[in-house]
């Protein structure tokens, strides 16, 4: 997974947790 400074550009193929994680924080 990657950091939430590139969780804006991780594919959705990555799974939403990174997504959801960055989103929440």
């Amino acid at each position: 997974t990657l950091p939430p400074a590139d969780c804006s550009n991780v594919p959705v193929a990555e799974t939403d947790v990174d997504r959801h994680r960055y989103e929440n924080s």
